[in-house]
């Protein structure tokens, strides 16, 4: 399951890179990454000139991160703004504090985070995300279920080395 996993994390990384290559391409000026972990999209990415990254996430994920950014001299290719909040809590005060212009067109993505979240939690993601998204914006989410596992050739590498 490894092996296939890898290729499942390649391919999911490559497809949500593309989706917000598109969305800035197509004018989306502001880009969140809820729940942005380790993402290194922000040092990657050649987004159009002007376009902001926001990373939101837990305080300590956020720490532990900009120390390894510090330890390695990685500098990000445009403007990024760290927002460390819990989205358990008014996380679209602190986005609109840190500069997000609901306004303005937004490219959101929450890559890897909707299967842990409660039916609650995703409903408030959601509403959060829509009442911060002007005309224009994007979103793009993952959705896996328990199903996921029952694939059988997801199974195909389980057990092989």
């Amino acid at each position: 399951m490894q092996v296939l996993m890898g290729e499942y994390v390649s391919v999911r990384t490559k497809f949500f890179d593309d989706y917000l290559l598109a969305a800035t391409a197509a004018g989306c000026r502001q880009v969140v990454l809820v729940a942005a972990g380790l993402d290194a999209r922000a040092y990657r990415l050649d987004f159009p000139a002007g376009v902001r990254v926001f990373e939101l996430d837990m305080p300590p994920v956020l720490r532990f991160k900009q120390q390894v950014i510090d330890e390695v001299g990685a500098q990000p290719r445009g403007e990024r703004i760290v927002v460390a909040t819990d989205l358990r809590e008014d996380w679209p005060t602190a986005l609109q504090a840190a500069g997000l212009d609901p306004a303005v067109p937004t490219a959101w993505l929450a890559e890897g985070l909707i299967p842990y979240l409660s039916p609650a939690d995703n409903d408030r993601l959601i509403s959060g995300i829509t009442g911060l998204s002007a005309p224009g914006s994007h979103l793009s989410v993952e959705y896996i279920d328990a199903d996921f596992a029952k694939v059988p050739d997801l199974m195909r590498d389980v057990d092989r080395k």
